[in-house]
């Protein structure tokens, strides 16, 4: 069970809210890069990573990242970074540090929000991690 977001190219100051009435409903995200440039930039970012096409696998200490970008549409280009997480907190700088190198903003699955890097990414992980602890003592 894992925490999870999407790294996406999304007009900084706004919410999902926002950006869906301005923009609609038919507004395509604009791409992160090629294929290449993101492998290159993730590996470039994370150089003792396991770096694949389409996959970033980083661990440092208890925390626990994927990387997953994938060409969708067969043209090369990649529109998002999936990321799965353990939900340790010492994982917000490793995902803070991607975003600003590719210009990208997170979206946190486990609340649909655009993540903050603070307090409200820190408590969804917690919140995640509670829940994950949870399900796990029930299945023991």
């Amino acid at each position: 069970m894992t925490w999870g977001a999407s790294l996406i190219r999304l007009p900084e100051g706004m919410t999902i809210a926002e950006m869906k009435e301005q923009f609609g409903s038919d507004w395509q995200v604009p791409a992160v890069g090629t294929l290449a440039e993101v492998k290159d930039g993730l590996s470039a970012l994370f150089l003792h990573a396991d770096h694949s096409d389409g996959q970033t696998n980083f661990e440092d200490g208890y925390v626990r990242v994927q990387f997953n970008y994938i060409d969708r549409t067969g043209n090369g280009i990649i529109e998002s970074i999936g990321v799965n997480s353990n939900g340790d907190s010492d994982s917000i700088p490793v995902l803070k540090r991607v975003c600003e190198h590719f210009g990208l903003r997170m979206v946190d699955h486990q609340s649909g929000e655009l993540a903050d890097f603070s307090s409200g990414t820190i408590q969804s992980m917690k919140d995640f991690s509670a829940f994950r602890d949870r399900n796990w003592k029930l299945l023991e």
